[in-house]
């Protein structure tokens, strides 16, 4: 027995009560109503029977209604458009897919471009030349990191990479708006080129450095909550700080490991044991298993008694390796360790490195072990291919430029 055919299309989008609905029925031209908590649906004839672009005005219409702008075609503010890109960014980062510090520094570009270009601006109105103004005022120092205007006898000029990240963050906002939202059509930032840094920093924390932190790290404490109580204990930089070190991992990858990851059963190429690295806690999504030094392994061994024995064995169904002493159910955050270093490198008199942290040890991690073949450092520190290993990791050092130049390769039987 043959179907019987259907004498509609219809497609929706939205939820329940923000709802934007385009059918055809056998004859006619396709049709949108709008279903918004409330009130009465509202009907509306579209003159034509494409039902791609039938579609694609059922989700311009509804994202303008997630918004509150009722009226076909209305274009948001610059203000409510980066507001609502803000909002996805807070979901992101409740979601585990961003840094909480990576969403503090989108809201402060939020706040600048809002300040800078005006809260009330059409993006579809804004031009290259609007760009050029407020980004040279930025570099010039005479806005604020919030976009507010300097006194000229407080002004400091701006690296280009402070400015290319406030960029940045635009163009993430107006292609999100008008590629996935569809709130508008125009984007300014579509085809810029962000200027890079000719010069970027890119420090390296050496041995001493790390020595003269390790020897701080113990006097650094964390509190411990649960049951209504608040304890201070040591905190676990030390345990960070030589993973770090003797790795090469992001510390963000490190605070992600699962007790399941450690892999302590020693075989002949891995004779301390291996950690695995698992994708989703990788900043890149890369996978990978590598043997740890005796070093990490003394780490890995603290941390394992310390969980079973300690003031953390209150908390034995939690996975991490390092649970969050808030909340154990989530990993160590990322920020917290940061202000444990920066704590233990203030009772080392140690000066801030310029524009790094953690990733400095990255850095000196790959600088340290250039003299091996690339393919090998880049399997054990994670990296996936040797090009952003060879061009951004690997940095010069003193010790190698003076072999450099007071070791010189014989050239005699090169010329015979």
């Amino acid at each position: 027995m043959a179907k019987r055919k259907r004498k509609y299309w219809s497609f929706s989008v939205g939820p329940r009560g923000c709802c934007v609905r385009v059918y055809e029925r056998s004859v006619g031209n396709i049709r949108l109503v709008i279903h918004e908590r409330g009130q009465k649906p509202r009907y509306e004839g579209l003159d034509h029977q494409d039902r791609g672009k039938a579609v694609e005005t059922a989700r311009e219409r509804q994202a303008q209604l997630a918004l509150g702008l009722t009226a076909p075609h209305t274009v948001p503010t610059l203000g409510v458009t980066l507001d609502a890109f803000v909002a996805r960014q807070r979901e992101r980062a409740a979601a585990g897919d961003m840094k909480d510090s990576t969403l503090k520094e989108q809201e402060r570009a939020v706040d600048f471009w809002k300040q800078a270009l005006g809260a009330d601006t059409d993006p579809t109105k804004i031009t290259p030349a609007d760009l050029e103004h407020v980004t040279l005022r930025r570099a010039t120092g005479a806005l604020d990191p919030r976009g507010k205007p300097v006194p000229e006898a407080k002004r400091r000029p701006v690296r280009t990479r402070a400015v290319g990240a406030d960029l940045e963050v635009l163009r993430a906002a107006l292609r999100w708006a008008v590629h996935e939202k569809r709130l508008f059509r125009d984007n300014v930032m579509e085809g810029r080129t962000i200027e890079k840094e000719a010069s970027p920093r890119r420090p390296v924390a050496t041995a001493d450095r790390y020595d003269a932190t390790r020897a701080k790290a113990d006097r650094i404490p964390m509190e411990l909550r649960g049951d209504g109580k608040r304890v201070q204990v040591p905190s676990w930089l030390p345990e960070l700080l030589d993973l770090v070190y003797a790795t090469g991992a992001r510390v963000g990858a490190i605070t992600k490991l699962q007790v399941s990851d450690v892999l302590l059963t020693a075989t002949e190429d891995a004779p301390y044991g291996q950690l695995h690295w698992r994708a989703d806690s990788d900043k890149i999504k890369h996978e990978w298993q590598a043997p740890i030094n005796q070093r990490a392994r003394q780490a890995v061994d603290r941390i394992l008694v310390d969980r079973e024995v300690g003031l953390r064995a209150k908390w034995p169904d939690s996975p991490w390796l390092f649970p969050s002493p808030r909340n154990p159910r989530k990993p160590l955050s990322v920020d917290l360790a940061s202000d444990w270093l920066l704590a233990a490198e203030a009772l080392a008199e140690l000066p801030k490195l310029d524009g790094s942290l953690w990733h400095a040890y990255r850095r000196g991690w790959a600088t340290a072990r250039k003299h091996y073949p690339l393919a090998d450092v880049a399997a054990a520190g994670g990296w996936k291919d040797t090009t952003t290993l060879r061009t951004i990791y690997t940095q010069s050092d003193p010790a190698t430029v003076r072999k450099v130049v007071l070791e010189p390769a014989e050239l005699r039987d090169l010329h015979g």
